[in-house]
């Protein structure tokens, strides 16, 4: 299993091609990103642009605390494959073993190579109906790191050609997973703003205010009266921002999108939260959040 650093110089070992046309593969790459709108259009776009790197079955995943999920495809020269290999993958979480080349990828943040045998390929899932090449050959797997955490993985193989994979390969699809942290990054704050001038259309709209309403005054320290704190069960940094967005009204659709987890796992923290935070429904939650009950 090779580990490659990211600012390695490793000559490629395909044909002869000059600086710039590799460079004109990478800019392909990030235009290819760049020209989808929405964190969904973006997942969707990703393993197309790792195509353009000269990466032939690409697989990108999210991840969540026990398992990655697989969340778009792209097999060059076979669009019709690629759809009936997302079907089936879409319904087959993979988990994360402690002896998986994930949990290496995640656990380091890192990319590693990982060779035969097909029992740890990613494409070896007879389930996936895959047509497995004659030759199984090595893949890379690339972690995607985001507010400080691995939120995704790339799998990307050349075993359509067979041709080799080396560690210039593993180092360029690690730059190519910076470009993908900050397009992910960009469109959900694109859209978290966007969610945020709806919120505020609302509001004038229910006030009938053309302009932003005038913030009322708030009432001296000494004449707020003291409040009772409750002592809740602490809540962890993922739960605590799970119900800041829950308390600006997103649902678990919403909140999932945002901090790419799926939603099972937002539904599995909005419950503890309810349980630590003594609250019958989510809008009580969001409230004891507003009022500054929950720290």
């Amino acid at each position: 299993m090779i580990s490659p650093a990211r600012d390695s110089a490793v000559a490629w070992d395909t044909a002869p091609a000059s600086s710039v046309t590799e460079l004109d593969r990478f800019a392909r790459a990030i235009a290819t990103v760049r020209r989808a709108r929405s964190t969904a259009e973006t997942l969707a776009a990703i393993p197309r642009a790792v195509t353009e790197l000269g990466f032939e079955r690409v697989m990108l995943s999210l991840v969540d605390d026990e398992y990655w999920r697989p969340q778009a495809v792209q097999i060059v020269a076979d669009t019709s494959w690629s759809a009936r290999v997302m079907d089936s993958a879409l319904q087959l979480p993979q988990a994360i073993r402690d002896s998986a080349p994930e949990r290496r990828v995640i656990e380091r943040v890192t990319p590693v190579i990982v060779p035969p045998p097909r029992d740890v390929h990613p494409w070896s899932k007879k389930t996936w109906d895959y047509r497995h090449p004659r030759k199984v050959t090595a893949y890379v797997a690339a972690p995607v790191e985001i507010g400080g955490r691995v939120a995704a993985l790339i799998h990307a193989d050349r075993a359509t050609s067979c041709r080799a994979l080396t560690g210039a390969h593993a180092t360029l699809l690690w730059s190519f997973c910076g470009v993908v942290e900050l397009a992910l990054t960009a469109r959900a704050a694109e859209e978290r703003l966007q969610r945020m001038r709806g919120h505020l259309d609302d509001m004038l709209d229910l006030t009938g205010t053309a302009t932003h309403p005038r913030l009322p005054r708030l009432a001296s320290p000494e004449r707020v009266p003291p409040r009772e704190i409750v002592a809740f069960d602490s809540l962890t940094a993922r739960e605590r921002h799970v119900l800041e967005l829950l308390a600006r009204g997103l649902s678990n659709t919403q909140i999932a999108e945002q901090l790419l987890l799926t939603e099972g796992t937002v539904k599995a923290h909005v419950k503890h939260i309810l349980a630590k935070t003594q609250s019958p429904n989510r809008t009580a939650a969001a409230l004891k959040w507003a009022n500054g009950d929950v720290g």
